[in-house]
């Protein structure tokens, strides 16, 4: 489904500035024109995390669970990487406007921002903020899992297409995860109408490395037989054409070790890819600062320090053509 550039599309100015003293993780070095940066993050959509069934830390004291308390210090680290695009999961759009959107307003009043709700029965979807005074809205495509947006990179016209995704959580079913992409590969396709334009997909793919899903996303088909129930390959039908690639193991040679942590389990969940024709990765942010992983470990996710379960991704890129 598309929509017009203006439909959910939010603007509000602000003469105030949120500010941060935390030190940085990841020092910007865009100085080029032709560069840009992408953050991923799961916000941990406060619906899933009142007291009753609030599970993912050791001791849950208020100020670790509440939305309140978590959404400040989420917007702490998007305040001091300000990133030129950001792509969220388990957006409450109810909030997302107040608490997410208009903050990050006050430390640029550029940014702009659409969400949309996921199908089902729960208040929790996907978006994605950009700065307007880097990329214009040409136009925004809505799929049960993924919300895409068409940017025009104004530095030099190029459009891109940045996709947030967050694929169904549950681990019996691989299969629904892999027809969702499908899906939305294929939709993809369409909207690029025989098109080459640079791609970005990042988010919540709830799925590990080792997995038949990750092996369709980088691979473009699924190799031979999945040793995961429910996954059914066959050579005709289960194909994409994106070249696509991890911007984490493309910089450190392997995905992270975690990306979600809860006081039961870590899991690497979270990516951002890419396609490389003609992005060029120049760097990725570390994802927690030393001596965090010990406590997060020991812990879980939210804490004192961070305000989700899952930690968030960012990367850097320069466009090489048009």
């Amino acid at each position: 489904m598309s929509q017009q550039a203006n439909n959910k599309f939010y603007s509000v100015k602000s003469e105030q500035v949120y500010t941060t003293n935390r030190i940085k993780r990841f020092e910007r070095t865009l100085t080029e024109p032709n560069q840009f940066s992408v953050y991923s993050q799961n916000l941990l959509a406060g619906y899933w995390t009142d007291l009753d069934r609030y599970y993912f830390v050791e001791e849950p004291k208020e100020e670790h669970y509440e939305w309140s308390g978590r959404v400040k210090k989420l917007l702490r680290d998007f305040t001091i990487h300000q990133p030129d695009i950001l792509c969220l999961q388990e957006v409450e759009l109810a909030c997302f406007e107040k608490d997410v959107l208009e903050p990050l307003q006050k430390v640029d009043e550029s940014y702009r921002g659409v969400a949309q709700k996921k199908l089902g029965d729960f208040p929790v979807g996907v978006g994605c903020i950009f700065k307007e005074s880097v990329f214009e809205l040409v136009e925004v495509f809505e799929r049960s899992s993924v919300i895409i947006l068409v940017l025009k990179f104004k530095a030099n016209d190029t459009l891109i297409y940045v996709s947030s995704c967050h694929l169904m959580g549950d681990p019996r079913k691989p299969q629904t995860r892999i027809n969702q992409l499908k899906s939305y590969f294929k939709h993809l396709k369409n909207y690029q109408k025989g098109k080459d334009h640079p791609v970005i997909v990042a988010g919540d793919f709830n799925t590990e490395p080792n997995s038949a899903t990750y092996d369709y996303v980088v691979n473009g088909f699924l190799k031979g037989k999945s040793e995961e129930n429910d996954v059914i390959a066959t050579d005709t039908d289960i194909k994409h054409t994106f070249k696509l690639k991890s911007a984490y193991k493309e910089i450190n040679g392997k995905e992270p070790e975690m990306t979600l942590r809860t006081i039961n389990s870590s899991l690497t969940c979270d990516y951002l890819f890419y396609t490389n024709e003609s992005l060029k990765l120049n760097n990725v942010m570390s994802l927690y600062e030393n001596g965090d992983k010990t406590h997060m470990e020991r812990l879980g996710l939210p804490n004192s320090k961070y305000g989700s379960d899952h930690l968030g991704l960012q990367a850097h890129f320069t466009i090489t053509k048009q």
